[in-house]
């Protein structure tokens, strides 16, 4: 896990900070893709230097600060962090203003052989857009989106209401993640008997959004997770021990419910804390 840290440092100090793209073909995987940097999906190192270009272009001075950088695994890691630059060129059509920025983000990138090869992103760059006089109003998709998702925490994990499942996910949602071996937990009913199976593991479970961003039919929502392990669901007696770990969640959603999640837990962080491997 050392290592994907430092992969992570890596990209963000010499890539960014430091404008080298020829590091970019040494981390970067030959097929990878990459999601959250535009309308599409950028796909291979070609594609994304062109991207680095026209945003190193806009902002030559683009300074990232690594703000945290947590391995999940050996193939996955996340990192969140700040940037501030100053507006010098043509950035969406917009003049260079003259103007600082500031902004903030986090990523997620899945690694194979020391390489990035698929990468899911989530920029806060509205700020940026005010300082430079290009500022897209928030939609109200957007806004009731972000709503959906605090209900979703505060409801259904926190105050444990099963009933409102059924009202917040969609009959056919997918949480992937959260099923055995990593792999997805399907539509509502899969959902519920995992809700079940973690609230009775943890019945005082308390989760708090450190992070909510919205942007069109998706959200990214960093958290933290608290509880105590008071029962046997799962598959281990209770140990009566306090945990606290994180979690980094993606969601697609529909007309006010979820239909997809991506998840993203810090399971070796909670197996240590209650006495595991």
């Amino acid at each position: 896990m050392e290592r994907t840290e430092s992969i992570a440092r890596r990209w963000m100090e010499e890539v960014w900070n430091q404008g080298r793209e020829e590091t970019i073909d040494e981390l970067m995987g030959p097929d990878s893709v990459h999601h959250g940097l535009g309308d599409e999906p950028i796909r291979g190192p070609e594609e994304f230097r062109l991207y680095h270009r026209r945003l190193r272009g806009a902002f030559p001075d683009l300074r990232i600060e690594v703000e945290q950088v947590v391995p999940v695994g050996e193939h996955l890691v996340v990192s969140r962090f700040t940037a501030t630059a100053t507006h010098q060129g043509d950035h969406l059509g917009i003049p260079a203003t003259g103007r600082p920025i500031r902004f903030s983000g986090t990523g997620w990138v899945r690694l194979e052989n020391g390489r990035a090869v698929e990468s899911w992103n989530h920029v806060d760059f509205l700020p940026a857009l005010q300082e430079i006089g290009a500022v897209r109003p928030v939609q109200p998709e957007e806004a009731r989106n972000a709503a959906t998702i605090r209900r979703w925490f505060e409801e259904v994990w926190n105050q444990q209401r099963a009933d409102l499942i059924d009202e917040l996910m969609a009959p056919d949602a997918a949480g992937h993640g959260l099923g055995p071996e990593g792999g997805p937990v399907q539509d509502r009913e899969g959902f519920k008997e995992f809700h079940r199976t973690f609230c009775g593991a943890f019945p005082d479970l308390r989760i708090t959004i450190e992070d909510l961003m919205a942007q069109g039919d998706r959200t990214a929502i960093r958290l933290t997770c608290t509880g105590t392990h008071q029962g046997d669901h799962l598959g281990m007696s209770p140990t009566g021990r306090p945990v606290r770990f994180s979690v980094m969640v993606f969601t697609r959603l529909r007309d006010g419910q979820v239909i997809e999640g991506w998840n993203l837990v810090d399971l070796p962080s909670m197996r240590r804390q209650l006495g595991g491997e």
